[in-house]
């Protein structure tokens, strides 16, 4: 499944921006009834910088963001998705393979 990240400037959030990954919130619905909308704030983004990697991930030249989370260790410079199927690991950066936002082990 591809992701469908997107990302806004706010004036209310001149240090953020928004991502939204599709995710909706059936417990809690909109004024019209329908499942609200849960959009996860990327805090400290530099939206002109903001790269979608796809994936749900997403790097501006700082941080690396899962899902709306930071990725704590991640390298943004060198921080790159494997598109494929084929891999247990859905990303990589200079350190090693990444799997859910997570470092993972390299399989032997």
């Amino acid at each position: 499944m591809r992701s469908q990240f997107q990302f806004l400037p706010t004036p209310d959030r001149p240090n953020g921006c928004y991502g939204c990954f599709g995710h909706r919130d059936q417990e809690n619905p909109d004024a019209t009834g329908k499942p609200r909308r849960v959009v996860p704030t990327l805090r400290g983004a530099q939206p002109a910088a903001l790269r979608v990697l796809g994936r749900d991930y997403a790097a501006d030249t700082r941080q690396v963001w899962h899902q709306g989370q930071a990725v704590v260790g991640a390298d943004p410079a060198t921080f790159t998705v494997d598109a494929s199927d084929e891999s247990s690991f859905d990303a990589k950066d200079k350190s090693g393979p990444w799997h859910g936002g997570q470092r993972a082990e390299t399989l032997k």
